[in-house]
């Protein structure tokens, strides 16, 4: 049979390829599921402490919400036999590690735009800033269109 191009092939082919992605999706294992499954063996808490911070604490972080970074260490803290406290401990510093990192990263970016971190925030009367400023501030929906405007910067959503 000949096949006049990729949809023709895709319609005559691709139902059996979906089912064979299908299939090595259900089989495949995660990352942080294999990390774990090569943990140091049970009984040598401090080299299973050292294999979780060099190891699945980079995976942790790798997760963006933080509600499954604590689910996760839980799984974690439960499957090397380890305090979930002290596995927290060292997620909350590596959090705070990463957002320093991002602060110094935006300051930087700041400074290359040729802005001080210092500098006065308040726009200059007569400018387009000083008048969106103003509008802003007289909007009766303050609070949702400031809402709106973190989450279309990313700030939460």
């Amino acid at each position: 049979m000949k096949n006049k191009d990729v949809a023709d092939l895709f319609a005559a082919e691709g139902e059996g390829a979906k089912e064979i992605l299908e299939n090595l999706k259900a089989g495949a294992l995660d990352a942080l599921g294999v990390a774990i499954s090569e943990a140091p063996p049970e009984g040598d808490n401090l080299r299973r402490y050292r294999y979780f911070k060099e190891a699945l604490l980079p995976l942790l972080m790798c997760l963006k919400d933080a509600g499954e970074r604590r689910a996760a260490l839980e799984d974690i803290a439960r499957e090397l036999s380890l305090k979930v406290s002290n596995l927290n401990k060292a997620l909350v510093a590596a959090e705070k590690q990463e957002q320093k990192k991002r602060a110094e990263k935006a300051e930087a970016q700041d400074s290359e735009r040729g802005a001080s971190p210092r500098a006065d925030l308040a726009p200059e009367p007569g400018t387009e800033r000083y008048k969106g400023a103003l509008e802003l501030l007289r909007s009766p929906d303050l609070l949702l269109e400031a809402a709106h405007a973190m989450e279309r910067l990313g700030y939460f959503g």
